[in-house]
């Protein structure tokens, strides 16, 4: 996928319809014990490689507080402080930058941008 289609599966972020889930639907869908989920509101879990959970974070009241981010800093996430693999780093956002709903759970947004880590944004009610 181009970087400018990329842009516009971004943009088309803000529209996501969540579909808020119980504490126990959201163990469900993530594996990550419901206790963790006990303060409604939108969560961000974090499974890096080899599928492990390396983060649950509660980014917020709603699902207005979605921050997932842009494909330029995805890229600038990744490059080097000089600079010089950012046209490498380009290619590779480009290849691995995805954002979808989840096909096992509806309402709930599954996004990457490497080859490894996946974050789901779930709703808990």
């Amino acid at each position: 996928m181009n970087l400018n289609e990329l842009k516009i599966e971004f943009a088309e972020l803000k529209d996501f319809e969540f579909v808020a889930l119980t504490a126990k639907e959201a163990e469900d869908a993530t594996t990550v014990p419901a206790e963790n989920f006990a303060v409604p509101g939108l969560y961000r879990v974090l499974f890096g490689s080899r599928g492990f959970i390396e983060e649950i974070v509660r980014e917020g009241d709603g699902a207005e507080e979605l921050n997932v981010p842009s494909i330029e800093e995805a890229i600038d996430t990744l490059t080097d402080e000089s600079g010089e693999n950012r046209d490498q780093m380009a290619e590779y956002v480009g290849e691995y930058y995805f954002a979808s709903e989840d096909a096992e759970t509806g309402g709930v947004l599954n996004f990457g941008y490497t080859e490894e880590d996946v974050d789901f944004y779930i709703l808990v009610k």
